[in-house]
């Protein structure tokens, strides 16, 4: 991808109102946003995996704060070790960081092992789902495809980056792809290995969103018509997509 179309796909967008709730800790040796549900534990959770920014960026903390007042404990870790794209955005800069972050690295598969397995020994999670985010989608669906440690009961991939037919083409696990009409990261060839993942894993579906752009779910661009009520029904449909899921 060309350093101009970097600048489309990993632009920040808008930020939203509000003041996140939730609280940073090491969680599984690494600095985590901790988002609690209202009534405690009941044995659910969701790990986020964001974008380039990280849980740095408020918009995410504010999202991870809304999945859990609807029950779920929330970890988004901060599998950049502090090495989040900064918000003033730079496309050069963006190729740069994805030369230290690639997608996929033993680095975050073993973290991401070591989240999971937290959750579910320390924790007592006994259903755990994951959401991804642009470079966080790319895993997302790693994980729908995992049919050993680390695992995962359903998985949500928001605009997802870089994936190929063959990473979509091992998903088994429940994924709910929200995939918005413009997007860099995706084309008329991949969109069908996309819809073939979510025929050959029961409980999973595509979600179209016209005109909405890369990003939209939890970096609108307020430039985009519609983009406020697209985003807020992603959300919804996340959130109705893990209470049918994780139980």
């Amino acid at each position: 991808m060309s350093a101009e179309n970097f600048a489309d796909c990993c632009n920040p967008g808008g930020v939203w109102e509000g003041t996140p709730t939730g609280e940073e800790h090491d969680f599984a040796g690494l600095t985590s946003y901790i988002a609690k549900p209202p009534t405690g534990g009941n044995g659910k959770a969701i790990v986020l995996i964001t974008d380039i920014h990280s849980y740095k960026f408020k918009n995410l903390q504010l999202l991870a704060d809304k999945l859990a007042s609807n029950g779920f404990l929330v970890i988004a870790p901060d599998f950049f070790h502090g090495d989040q794209f900064p918000m003033d955005f730079n496309a050069e800069g963006v190729q740069a960081w994805f030369g230290r972050n690639g997608l996929p690295n033993d680095r975050t598969k073993a973290e991401l092992k070591a989240v999971i397995s937290h959750l579910r020994e320390a924790h007592d999670i006994k259903h755990v789902g994951c959401q991804g985010f642009c470079w966080g989608g790319w895993w997302a669906v790693w994980l729908a495809g995992q049919q050993q440690d680390p695992q995962v009961d359903a998985a949500v991939v928001a605009h997802g980056s870089k994936m190929t037919p063959e990473l979509l083409g091992e998903v088994r696990k429940p994924a709910l792809f929200l995939q918005p009409e413009h997007d860099q990261q995706m084309n008329p060839e991949l969109l069908e290995h996309v819809n073939k993942a979510a025929k050959q894993a029961p409980g999973s579906d595509v979600v179209h969103f016209p005109a909405q752009h890369h990003g939209f779910t939890v970096r609108p661009d307020p430039s985009h018509e519609g983009v406020d009520e697209a985003s807020e029904k992603a959300l919804k449909l996340t959130i109705a997509f893990f209470k049918e899921h994780l139980r």
